[in-house]
């Protein structure tokens, strides 16, 4: 079974490496990820981004996801998928592996630090 490998492109952020980290080490303060979509303004600008059609979905996924300090759990078309934090390197780093999953699936946040007050992040 070959390995596959995907990796997102560089993205900054306006807070700095210890915020990100601090917010990501808890997943549990991703629950204002759900509330966040309910506020029109920002629904409006994802919507200037996402055609209609893909922002339901994102709308249903966001509504599925439930949380813990080391875990999210969200529904997928071929069922419950969970995320748990395996590894913790403050403040660089958060590893995730899958549970119950079909097949074995790994997610990395990067994180680095970009000035005193943003960073960056890849996720692999």
């Amino acid at each position: 079974m070959s390995l596959c490998k995907f990796e997102s492109e560089v993205k900054y952020l306006s807070s700095n490496v210890n915020m990100v980290f601090d917010r990501l080490n808890d997943l549990r303060n991703l629950e204002t990820l759900k509330e966040r979509l309910n506020d029109p303004a920002v629904a409006e600008r994802m919507s200037a981004h996402i055609p209609a059609d893909k922002m339901e979905e994102a709308k249903k996924q966001l509504e599925s996801l439930t949380f813990d300090k080391d875990s999210l759990e969200m529904s997928t078309p071929v069922g419950q998928l969970k995320l748990r934090i395996i590894e913790r390197e403050e403040p660089k780093c958060v590893k995730f592996a899958s549970e119950g999953s079909p097949i074995p699936l790994y997610l990395w946040i990067q994180l680095l630090p970009h000035g005193e007050q943003e960073s960056k992040m890849k996720v692999t």
